[in-house]
């Protein structure tokens, strides 16, 4: 379990999510506006370019995350964690990628010893673990191993337990004696799946005081009055026939109970019973929806009885939260509310020149009316699978907070009074208490948040280990280096208990590991233990049923040697990394730099700094080796502080090391002549020394530097997509059996609010589907899907 860090007030003015003051004696909205202010939600939606793949396949996706109250592309957050978790959440592959104005692309490589199954895609950022694993982005995604297609090999075929879950959930939160109240229930299988069942409530007395059945995805409610002194049981019929007896939820003697329902098309009505027997208790109702106030209205009771009324023109289409409170704030009922109305979605129309096409031939594919939208397309072989229907605009609206949620497209269905019956039954079937109101409604306590936004880089975490006091592992000096050419040096202090954090910039150079080490004069003993930026913690949440039908058998087959053709014959590639060689982090350039092939090579490098090295000597200190390097053109002579050396870009606690290193192991060496400003520190001036290999050969680091595996940012990937432009392309011999046709991660249209796509058919025919997915700067969803043939 990850150590967190709590940031208070002072922490957040860094960041510039400092909450205003406020009074105790502020209103219960005010101070559910104090909480949420400070901190922006975000949501995150990932378009991948299909959800049905082969071990040894690549998982291409597209990254959008957006202002979870306005839907707008969110510009806090600077990195994305992607994760892929087995039945077990157990992950398999994890990605780190960077986000810049709310956009962001990667993939995965799906190891091919990754057994068949059902598997979870999970999304998120470093601030949005604040809110818990619940609100992060999920969707499931099936793998097939073409070694182990069969069900029966799969892992696992089911989840552990009961076959059937049920489950009940009384309006509003409680069941109270002697008052009315209705029950919304979910039937599912042990995957997740809605059930239809029937059954009836039986009083301990034998009466039969309610009977109920499911009506959509195992969705259903009843009404009924619990009575003092007697106990209640639902007995179900679940599908074969068999009859489950389970206890409804505990009755409570004292207690509110709420009902919501809709007086006309313009106003709701919530009604408040209570059978306290005092009477004229002043009650507080509130409705928050996307984390703004939408309505606070007070009401004293009387008679056990209370009437709010809502017009719902306050209301933005989506989830509304009410919750009523007592005299003294406690919470005592909690609902939530669709507001109906379709949000603005744009209008986009995608259309191809043709319907039907040849292998090799050029598609063309124009969209209208996408002005200042971003958007991805991914086109690929149906095979037999049905396109998502988990687009943007239901992931928006429901399950992003709700969680999961069957068919949700149905629930965005237009509008009947059916449709508006089942979809208040989701509403009473799911959603949990997102919000602490306790600390809410604490007018003296600050805001705190466990993870911080990386705003501007990626924040790592860790922490000093050592036989130090707990009070002496407090400001000691922390320095953490990425291997490769660039110079990316990083300084910081101990927090209590040892605790570090760094904002590492410029992370996207495809560094596979970090080098972090304490000030060794503190304490030689000292050591490092870094700290996972992925989350530790999972949403309960049934995973998705594995089925392969005995008809997909051989489509696998050829799919697997259609994949092994591709990869062999059209491996995809990073994109070069755009580093400069010659170049350090930041803009910091070297000043001089030495090839060392140019020189006569020298045993000891010791005499090749000083035969050739103009701008950095070694000079003995206190028995010490230390490099000290000339001071740039403002400055005459050297440095009078030790600067810092670097071999690949790793910090060098003893440059006496340096001083008897082999020069043939080191191919160029680039003095920097300025001070190197790095967070709390200053070097006077830097040398760094790389080698061919790049990974420090020969060379031994001290014990205190800890160089662990950390992967950076995921650096960036292009789709392979060839062209047959030429009648010579057109006739390669070369296979091209691509499942996923094409895949645009990045579509940007022009000023009047058009684009037009090209790219080339391959030779696997079939029926096709091209799907895209994307927002608009002002927070309207785009999905559109389109089919068109290929032909042999």
């Amino acid at each position: 379990m990850n150590t967190k860090f709590v940031i208070c007030v002072g922490a957040l003015l860094a960041v510039g999510v400092c909450p205003p003051v406020v009074s105790a004696q502020e209103s219960v909205g005010t101070l559910f506006e104090r909480h949420v202010y400070p901190g922006l939600q975000e949501k995150l939606y990932v378009h991948t370019d299909r959800d049905d793949y082969l071990a040894g396949e690549r998982v291409w996706m597209k990254l959008y995350c957006v202002d979870a109250a306005r839907h707008c592309p969110a510009d806090l957050s600077r990195v994305a964690y992607a994760e892929i978790l087995d039945a077990s959440d157990t992950p398999v592959c994890q990605v780190k990628l960077e986000l810049s104005g709310g956009l962001g692309s990667g993939n995965f490589w799906l190891p091919v010893t990754l057994p068949s199954g059902s598997y979870t895609l999970r999304a998120y950022t470093n601030w949005m673990k604040n809110q818990g694993a619940e609100l992060f982005f999920d969707k499931p995604i099936r793998i097939v191993n073409a070694m182990s297609a069969r069900q029966d090999e799969a892992s696992p075929v089911a989840p552990a337990g009961p076959a059937y879950d049920i489950q009940f959930f009384p309006e509003g939160g409680d069941l109270v004696t002697d008052l009315e109240s209705t029950v919304g229930f979910r039937a599912v299988d042990r995957y997740g799946r809605g059930v239809d069942v029937s059954g009836f409530v039986v009083s301990s007395q034998g009466d039969t005081v309610s009977r109920f059945r499911t009506r959509k995805f195992g969705l259903g409610r009843f009404d009924f009055m619990p009575l003092q002194g007697l106990e209640y049981m639902a007995v179900v019929e679940v599908p074969g026939g068999q009859r489950l007896h389970l206890k409804l939820p505990a009755i409570r003697p004292e207690g509110y109970v709420m009902k919501l329902s809709d007086l006309s098309a313009d106003r709701l009505a919530i009604d408040i019973s209570s059978s306290f027997v005092l009477t004229e208790r002043p009650l507080t109702l509130l409705a928050h929806d996307r984390g703004q106030v939408v309505y606070e209205g007070r009401m004293r009771i009387r008679n056990g009885q209370a009437r709010f009324e809502v017009d719902k023109s306050r209301f933005r289409p989506g989830i509304v939260h009410f919750t009523l409170f007592d005299a003294n704030r406690r919470p005592r009922c909690e609902r939530l509310y669709y507001a109906a109305g379709m949000p603005g979605q744009m209008a986009v129309s995608m259309a191809t020149d043709r319907s039907e096409y040849g292998l090799r031939e050029p598609v063309s594919l124009e969209l209208r009316g996408a002005d200042s939208a971003f958007m991805s397309l991914s086109v690929y072989n149906l095979d037999g699978e049905p396109v998502d229907e988990a687009d943007m605009l239901s992931y928006l609206m429901l399950t992003s907070e709700l969680g999961t949620v069957e068919s949700p497209g149905y629930y965005l269905g237009a509008e009947s009074a059916e449709l508006a019956h089942d979809r208040d039954n989701l509403m009473l079937t799911h959603g949990w208490r997102r919000f602490d109101w306790k600390r809410i409604l604490d007018a003296d306590s600050a805001a705190v948040w466990t993870y911080l936004p990386e705003r501007e880089g990626h924040l790592v975490s860790g922490r000093v280990t050592g036989p130090l006091p707990r009070e002496r592992l407090k400001d000691i000096p922390v320095y953490l280096s990425v291997p490769g050419p660039m110079l990316n040096v990083y300084t910081t202090r101990t927090r209590d208990g040892g605790e570090f954090l760094f904002n590492v910039l410029h992370f996207n150079t495809g560094s596979s590991q970090l080098a972090v080490e304490p000030e060794a004069s503190v304490d030689s003993a000292l050591r490092i233990t870094l700290r996972s930026p992925f989350f530790e913690e999972y949403a309960q949440r049934p995973h998705a049923p594995f089925e392969l039908s005995d008809s997909a058998v051989q489509s696998i087959i050829d799919r697997n040697i259609y994949m092994q053709a591709r990869n062999l014959y059209a491996p995809v590639q990073p994109s070069a990394v755009p580093v400069d060689q010659g170049r350090f982090a930041c803009d910091y350039r070297p000043h001089s730099t030495f090839m060392l092939d140019d020189y006569t090579r020298f045993p000891l490098m010791s005499e090749v700094y000083t035969e050739f090295i103009s701008s950095a000597r070694f000079r003995q200190v206190n028995g010490y080796q230390q490099v000290f390097v000339t001071g740039d053109m403002a400055k005459e002579g050297s440095y009078e502080t030790p600067g810092l050396v670097l071999l690949d870009g790793v910090r060098i606690t003893d440059p006496g090391q340096i001083y008897r290193y082999d020069p043939l192991k080191v191919r160029k060496i680039e003095n920097f002549q300025s001070i190197y400003v790095r967070g709390n520190s200053a070097f006077y001036g830097v040398s760094s020394l790389s080698t061919p290999e790049g990974n420090l050969p020969g060379f031994t680091l001290a014990p205190q530097v800890l160089m662990a595996d950390y992967a950076s940012l995921q650096p960036h990937m292009e789709f392979f997509a060839p062209r047959y432009a030429s009648p010579e392309a057109r006739g390669s011999r070369l296979p091209d059996f691509r499942n996923v046709m094409y895949w645009a991660p990045d579509i940007r249209t022009g000023g009047d609010g058009q684009a037009r796509l090209t790219w080339y058919t391959s030779d696997l025919a079939g029926e096709y589907v091209a799907v895209l997915r994307g927002i608009s700067a002002d927070g309207r969803p785009i999905s559109q899907t389109l089919r068109f043939s290929v032909r042999e």
